[in-house]
């Protein structure tokens, strides 16, 4: 997967160079940032926010429902998870707690996960690690906006 302004996933050698070629004419000055995923992997967004006396609140964990490599601004997605196992479920929660403690985050960080499986064997990587946040918070927030006007 290639990222940044024009973002792709390419399969081959001669769709890498086509995708350069062309990432150069959109943005020159730009890096192309370059990833790998697990294929057919379910990417999972975990909203998190911290503070500095190690207390860690995980705001959301939203499940994207189309094949890893989309990019989450694009994605369609499920809130809670529909297919993620409850085991893995709460190694999400566990890594997302220690790793915001262990970065001393203070604020809002993302948190972007990869669900795979292999045999009976079921993986998780973690992708990415973002100050901020994703468009969870945000869905959250109108959500529990959207539920006490309705409680009124």
């Amino acid at each position: 997967m290639l990222g940044g302004r024009a973002m792709e996933i390419v399969y081959s050698d001669e769709m890498l160079v086509n995708y350069l070629e062309t990432a150069v004419e959109v943005d020159p000055e730009r890096p192309v940032l370059i990833d790998k995923y697990l294929s057919d992997a379910i990417e999972i967004d975990v909203d998190t926010q911290a503070d500095l006396h190690g207390n860690v609140v995980i705001g959301g964990i939203m499940e994207h429902i189309e094949q890893a490599g989309v990019h989450s601004g694009d994605s369609a997605c499920s809130l809670p998870t529909k297919t993620v196992p409850s085991s893995c479920l709460e190694t999400i929660r566990s890594w997302t707690t220690k790793l915001a403690k262990r970065l001393n985050v203070c604020g809002l960080c993302f948190f972007l996960m990869q669900v795979g499986a292999q045999l009976w064997h079921i993986y998780l990587n973690l992708v990415a690690c973002n100050g901020g946040s994703c468009r969870l918070q945000r869905i959250l927030l109108e959500f529990l906006v959207c539920l006490k006007i309705l409680h009124y």
